[in-house]
């Protein structure tokens, strides 16, 4: 008696797929629109899904618009026919989330690299958990030019008092770098 244990290869090699994200902060600063580009190889799967909180609006798989399906988990993705992936996906983050997932989607990625644009007049004053951020205010201080700061700071305070100080602690700061 013959009993069936598994169809296909049963050890597929992983999942060679990376992820490029584009972000646009909204100009009142509460949410984000998203374009994602997935490109590589699946072996193991044959569904892209994307979990709350992010809202999945348009997806293309090599420029053919492609049906957007809800699983029951509120997870809503997209099937796959071809083991070659190239995929853009465009999706929305409401509510000007302070946290935003790494990936969003129900898959491991070999690489993930996103850009953030802000609107004219927007900086960004840190990011934590990113491997290289070279464009934060926090990041472009120096050693030197945070010691600058605060001697001359100090030297305020002690000519005129704590106030002034701290005055000039908060104006050097916002308008060094």
């Amino acid at each position: 008696v013959f009993e069936e244990k598994r169809r296909g290869d049963s050890d597929p090699s992983p999942d060679q797929v990376s992820l490029r994200r584009d972000l646009w902060l909204d100009f009142n600063g509460r949410g984000y629109t998203l374009r994602d580009a997935i490109t590589g190889s699946m072996t193991k799967g044959a569904r892209l899904d994307i979990g709350r909180p992010f809202q999945l609006g348009h997806v293309s798989v090599d420029g053919r618009d492609q049906l957007i399906t809800t699983l029951d988990e509120g997870k809503s993705g997209v099937e796959l026919r071809e083991k070659s992936v190239n995929l853009t996906a465009e999706s929305r983050l409401e509510s000007g989330a302070r946290k935003i997932p790494a990936t969003g989607w129900d898959n491991v990625f070999h690489s993930v690299s996103q850009t953030l644009h802000l609107p004219p007049g927007w900086r960004v004053l840190a990011v934590l958990g990113a491997d290289s951020v070279p464009e934060t205010w926090f990041n472009r201080w120096t050693l030197l030019e945070i010691f600058l700061v605060v001697i001359a700071a100090l030297s305020f305070a002690k000519l005129w008092g704590w106030k002034w100080g701290a005055v000039a602690l908060a104006g050097l700061g916002v308008t060094a770098t």
